[in-house]
């Protein structure tokens, strides 16, 4: 038994496929912008599948996260963003290397 219309399965291809297809091309620069552009969007919470992921929409679409590489990125971030002060508190060496 079908739920969902058949042209439903077309339209998330099709999003899915001009997603990654603006990544590929320039991973660099496309994956911080995606990450950016997901970042200001608001979502609203549809369902937390067996502890691993979560699906969201907004009000472009479906999306679906990975909870791991949520944690990741949002660990890399704080490091990211902290690294300056950690810098700043390092040890200076009794013997200065020459």
């Amino acid at each position: 038994m079908e739920i969902l219309p058949p042209h439903f399965h077309f339209k998330i291809k099709t999003k899915w496929r001009i997603f990654f297809s603006n990544i590929l091309q320039s991973p660099e620069k496309n994956i911080s912008d995606a990450v950016e552009s997901v970042q200001s969007k608001q979502f609203r919470l549809i369902s937390q599948i067996q502890n691993k992921y979560i699906l969201a929409e907004s009000d472009d679409g479906l999306y679906f996260f990975d909870q791991h590489a949520l944690h990741e990125r949002q660990r890399f971030e704080q490091f990211w963003n902290e690294k300056d002060k950690l810098i700043e508190k390092k040890q200076k060496l009794l013997i200065p290397k020459k």
